[in-house]
């Protein structure tokens, strides 16, 4: 399921079972393998490749975490299965 407020650059390739949220960028080139979750606000560079049930721009694991923060990862990123990355809690 991609949002229809998500962008997707030129060549991505969006798996089944895919979720990419509201205001998610993904980069030309970047391929979600499948059973992907790519959180709203999570922008994603150029060539990066993510593995079956990888979570990216989940809420931080916090007492205190912030609905405004993002998650911001470059290009030529490899996340493997499984993995999360959330998005943080301090300002810039």
């Amino acid at each position: 399921m991609i949002d229809p407020g998500a962008t997707l650059g030129a060549d991505v390739v969006v798996g089944p079972f895919c979720v990419v949220g509201a205001g998610a960028v993904l980069g030309a080139g970047t391929e979600l393998m499948g059973h992907v979750w790519v959180g709203p606000r999570t922008i994603l560079g150029k060539r990066n490749r993510v593995f079956p049930f990888a979570v990216l721009g989940a809420a931080p694991q916090s007492r205190a975490p912030s609905a405004e923060r993002a998650l911001v990862v470059g290009d030529g990123n490899v996340f493997r299965e499984h993995v999360t990355v959330h998005t943080g809690t301090v300002q810039d």
